[in-house]
């Protein structure tokens, strides 16, 4: 093995620190930028749904491209506002339910844990937490 001299090992080396800087800083940048680059691979991604939903109706309607993408825009709305009008009642009355599941399953607790003294003070404990977070909202 050839042996090298001082200056062909310090231009190695410092090609090398710059090369795995270069790869460190565009490392960085991605990092900074992964937000933009996933919003922009999510419109890509839906740019290509609607083209593929809007080809055949611009193929079999006297429809453009861009006309057609208008419609299936249009009724992925309307079946938006469809499931919207449909599932929310029952998801506010599963809420409500929840809701009065989660009170009685917290009135039953404290009445357990009012019946010991080490219950009581953390109740006191708890409570005076509790105050104490919704004064510093305030």
């Amino acid at each position: 093995m050839k042996q090298l001299s001082i200056w062909d090992y310090l231009q190695r080396l410092l090609l090398t620190i710059f090369v795995v800087s270069i790869f460190v800083i565009l490392l960085m940048v991605a990092w900074a930028i992964v937000d933009a680059l996933i919003l922009l691979f999510i419109g890509i991604v839906g740019a290509v749904i609607l083209r593929t939903f809007a080809k055949p109706i611009a193929r079999y309607t006297p429809l453009n491209t861009k006309a057609a993408i208008i419609v299936v825009i249009l009724l992925l709305l309307l079946l938006l506002a469809l499931g919207t009008w449909l599932f929310v009642p029952e998801i506010v009355n599963q809420t409500e339910a929840l809701i009065t599941q989660v009170n009685q399953a917290l009135l039953q607790l404290e009445q357990f844990l009012l019946q010991y003294d080490w219950g009581q003070d953390l109740l006191e404990n708890l409570f005076l937490q509790v105050v104490r977070i919704f004064q510093r909202m305030d």
